[in-house]
C-alpha cells in the first residue's frame, strides 16, 4: 500500500468534511468532535482482510503511512496463523471508515418529568418496579421508544417500551438514574 501522504490526506479529508458538516447541523462544534480512521486491509490475492483502528490525523510524511502497515501487519500476524499471507504480492487497502466522535453537551438535554406527554399511558393501574436499593416497588414512568429524541434524558426509575424491547432505568440513588437518548 504505498500511497502518497498527499492522496490519503485528499481522501480522509473529502469524508471527515461531509461527516463535520452533518455534525454541525445537529448542534455540535467542530473543535469537540474527534475523529478515528478504521484501515480495512489485505494482501493481494487474499480474501480474508484485517482492519486497523488509528486516532484520527493528517499523514505527512511517507513514514507515517509506512506506519499504519506496521500497525496494520502487527495485528494480521496476531491473528491469522502463519503462513496464511503472500507478502510478496504487496499490501491494499480495501476501504476505509471514519467514524466522528462527539460528547454530549447538557445544552442538548431535556429531562423528562413522569408527568410528560411522551408517556405511553396516561390513565390505567400505576406500573411499578421492583428496586435492589429500597428493596421494594416504586412508582415508575412508563415511556414511548418512538416518541422519545435524541436530546431527551430519562430519569429512572423509568421503562421504555417498544414493539421490539424494553429498556429499564433503574433507580439507584437518591436522585436516580438517567438515560440519554442519542
Amino acid at each position: 500500500m504505498p500511497v502518497a501522504p498527499a492522496v490519503l490526506n485528499e481522501r480522509i479529508r473529502e469524508f471527515q468534511d461531509g461527516l463535520i458538516l452533518d455534525m454541525e447541523s445537529e448542534g455540535f462544534s467542530a473543535q469537540d468532535l474527534q475523529m478515528r480512521h478504521i484501515f480495512n486491509m489485505r494482501y493481494r490475492r487474499q480474501v480474508n482482510y484485517h482492519s486497523v483502528q488509528l486516532q484520527g490525523k493528517r499523514y505527512e510524511q511517507p513514514e507515517e503511512v509506512a506506519g499504519i502497515v506496521d500497525s496494520w501487519s502487527q495485528g494480521f500476524r496476531g491473528r491469522l496463523r502463519k503462513g496464511v499471507a503472500y507478502k510478496k504480492a504487496g499490501i491494499e487497502l480495501v476501504s476505509m471508515d471514519i467514524d466522528v466522535i462527539a460528547g454530549c453537551s447538557s445544552r442538548f438535554s431535556s429531562t423528562l418529568r413522569s408527568g410528560d406527554l411522551l408517556r405511553r399511558r396516561s390513565q390505567g393501574p400505576p406500573r411499578c418496579l421492583f428496586s435492589e436499593r429500597t428493596k421494594g416497588f416504586v412508582p415508575t414512568a412508563i415511556y414511548a421508544y418512538e416518541r422519545l429524541e435524541p436530546s431527551n434524558v430519562v430519569e429512572g426509575p423509568a421503562i421504555i417500551e417498544s414493539s421490539t424491547t424494553t429498556i429499564v432505568v433503574p433507580l439507584k440513588s437518591g436522585r436516580g438514574s438517567t438515560f440519554i437518548c442519542r
